[in-house]
């Protein structure tokens, strides 16, 4: 698959966990691993139902932003998930 569709999919599953009240506006996050030392993921500090695909970045597993102009979600090393609204 190609990257900018896993983009197109993280922002439309975004949206569709947003519709279901499943979003806490930007403290969610999703990441799709891409190969052995990449993945896509969601930007910190935006709303993600109101990303574009643009939005999402490619970063390396060590968390160096490959291509993408903000800062990942990522917490740590192992890409633990963002605080829960609950």
């Amino acid at each position: 698959m190609r990257i900018l569709d896993l983009r197109k999919g993280i922002v439309d599953v975004m949206r569709s966990m947003d519709e279901k009240g499943l979003n806490c506006g930007r403290a969610d996050d999703i990441s799709v691993k891409v190969d052995v030392d990449k993945m896509l993921i969601t930007p910190s500090g935006v709303v993600k139902a109101a990303m574009s695909p643009e939005d999402v970045l490619l970063v390396s597993i060590d968390g160096d932003v490959l291509d993408g102009g903000r800062r990942p979600t990522m917490k740590n090393d192992e890409d633990a998930p963002a605080p829960s609204c609950i």
